[in-house]
């Protein structure tokens, strides 16, 4: 049977100090007595009960508990993902229970390195089975992970870069799909969920050509229509990402395009009211100047949280291609950006 910690591991938890609960103190005899075990069962026995006083320890303070105290319970609850991936494999509930309790602490300021790379170390063997199983959102979300909790960032960045060259020819591929499919069936939400996929890849290679050029033809397809992540992206398998991707409050459709004059559909997704004025819209034509808009007449002016209206936004011709309208509020906190290729 393979060890079930790694060296860096056992010695991290050697460092103890004296004032410590009740449920601590056996926690940490209960982790240097597995350290001297030959007997893989008894062995496993010890690091499983230290793991549960590291549990009960941290249950007073949580994320105020001192920092040897998580690292030392990351470091624990590491050893029992160990011992639950080998007898029944990486897609175990129980890995993804204690994983959740390691997500809260791994971050905290003070947390040791050994526990940070420890929990990447056990992420990466977790992408790689995803990668395996040709499961390469999971993979990449792993990864994602593994980095951001890593001290030692170099070895995931190499894994990083081998991954993506997949990750990204599987999201245009799924991009393609969706843009077919919209076409076809003339369903906007297809067409959106095309434009998710293609922003997706660009976002881990943003100098694909492939990825740049199928956007902007997803997007002339799209052009009557909103752009609502929301409406369409029912799975989020990176929720981060997804949010970062997902900046859209106001929601814009280009009904007509009279050269200085636009017809939109204006659609109100964010949590605010906003007002439809000239100072609010401006265009930004191919060469990357901005114009801002001289009139707009809106059946409403002031529009709620998810309601709609219809606006004429005019502005001085453009020298070059409209490339996109963009809406910002007064504060620049409501924003809103609908591209035409």
């Amino acid at each position: 049977m393979k060890k079930i910690v790694a060296l860096t591991a056992v010695t991290a938890l050697l460092a103890l100090s004296s004032c410590k609960s009740g449920a601590e103190s056996k926690a940490d005899s209960a982790w240097k007595e597995s350290i001297s075990m030959t007997n893989e069962g008894q062995k496993l026995m010890k690091q499983k009960e230290a793991y549960i006083y590291y549990q009960q320890a941290l249950a007073k303070k949580g994320i105020k508990s001192k920092p040897e105290l998580m690292s030392n319970f990351i470091l624990a609850a590491i050893a029992r993902i160990e011992y639950i991936y080998e007898a029944e494999g990486g897609q175990a509930q129980a890995i993804q229970f204690i994983r959740d309790e390691i997500e809260k602490y791994v971050s905290t300021e003070g947390v040791s390195a050994p526990a940070k790379d420890g929990y990447a170390t056990l992420i990466m063997k977790l992408a790689d089975e995803a990668r395996s199983a040709g499961k390469l959102t999971d993979c990449m979300t792993l990864v994602e992970t593994a980095l951001r909790v890593a001290s030692d960032k170099a070895a995931v960045e190499s894994t990083k870069s081998e991954i993506t060259i997949d990750y990204v020819a599987e999201q245009l591929a799924t991009a393609q799909t969706h843009l077919d499919a919209g076409l076809k069936s003339k369903d906007v939400n297809e067409l959106i969920r095309a434009d998710y996929f293609a922003n997706v890849a660009l976002n881990y290679d943003a100098a694909s050509e492939a990825a740049a050029t199928l956007l902007s033809t997803i997007r002339k397809a799209n052009l009557g229509g909103y752009n609502a992540y929301e409406a369409a992206i029912v799975f989020k398998s990176d929720t981060a990402l997804y949010n970062k991707l997902d900046t859209n409050k106001v929601l814009m459709a280009v009904t007509a395009n009279n050269g200085s004059t636009l017809e939109l559909m204006v659609y109100n997704n964010g949590f605010n009211a906003i007002r439809l004025k000239p100072s609010n819209f401006t265009i930004i034509d191919d060469a990357g100047t901005s114009y801002p808009a001289t009139a707009v007449k809106a059946e409403k002016d002031f529009l709620e949280m998810e309601f709609e209206t219809t606006a004429s936004v005019t502005f001085a011709k453009p020298a070059g291609k409209i490339k996109a309208i963009a809406y910002s509020n007064e504060d620049k906190d409501i924003r809103g950006t609908k591209f035409f290729y």
